[in-house]
């Protein structure tokens, strides 16, 4: 059986291709759409945008060991305006209830549709997970007998699909508030799809913001607020060895 990684993102908390751009679909429940687009399709997809701008603002001038440009496209936006009807113990990852964990979220989402269509597969929802849970994503390997991130393969359980090169992030603290979206950005942002895991929480790959300092990396544990200079600019050592 092919072996799977998962990579957890809270709030306090390799595989080739030709291609250096990643097509990405991106994928919008109604919790989302309701709530941070306020029903506004314009709204939405100018949201969503900016992620992926801001995203390639961070990748293409980084060098991952082989040349710099590497970044991601969006191929396609996909909106749900409202809840996906279900009935009996059917689930689907746009279903009126919430789900109150990220992983059952994420295990629902990839195998909610045929995924392997793209490079990655993002849903974006608007739903409070425990600990602070901002994000979710498997996690890429250069070894072709690792499920998870850009490209993966899929595998099959119970005679149904699920695709491994999906992630989620939620714009809802477990407290209730809204993520700010300079914050949402970089959450959506982190190289665990890409194959990165989290920067040490001490040492070189995690300095501090106090007396002039620049601050945590983008791939610290917990979210970075995106007001120091290494937030959103500086990717680690730690994270290019990937």
């Amino acid at each position: 059986m092919m072996k799977m990684n998962m990579i957890y993102h809270t709030a306090e908390e390799k595989r080739a291709t030709g291609n250096k751009m990643c097509r990405l679909i991106a994928v919008a429940d109604y919790k989302f759409y309701q709530t941070i687009a306020g029903n506004d399709i314009y709204d939405a997809a100018n949201y969503i945008v900016g992620i992926i701008q801001k995203i390639n603002l961070i990748y293409k001038p980084t060098n991952f060991g082989q040349g710099v440009g590497y970044g991601v496209e969006l191929a396609m936006l996909k909106l749900h305006v409202g809840p996906t009807p279900t009935s009996g113990s059917t689930t689907h990852y746009n279903m009126i209830k919430s789900w109150t964990s990220p992983y059952n979220l994420l295990t629902e989402f990839s195998q909610g549709e045929k995924w392997n269509d793209y490079c990655l597969a993002h849903l974006f929802t608007h739903q409070s997970f425990s600990n602070n849970v901002l994000g979710l994503a498997y996690i890429a390997s250069s070894s072709t007998s690792k499920l998870g991130g850009i490209c993966s393969a899929a595998s099959t359980k119970n005679g149904k699909a699920i695709y491994y090169n999906t992630g989620l992030t939620t714009t809802k603290y477990t407290g209730g508030g809204t993520v700010l979206a300079k914050q949402s950005q970089l959450v959506t942002a982190h190289g665990h799809n890409w194959g990165s895991e989290h920067d040490p929480t001490s040492g070189d790959c995690a300095p501090s913001s106090y007396f002039g300092g620049d601050g945590k990396y983008l791939m610290y544990p917990y979210s970075v607020t995106g007001e120091d200079p290494n937030n959103d600019v500086s990717i680690s050592m730690v994270t290019l060895n990937i």
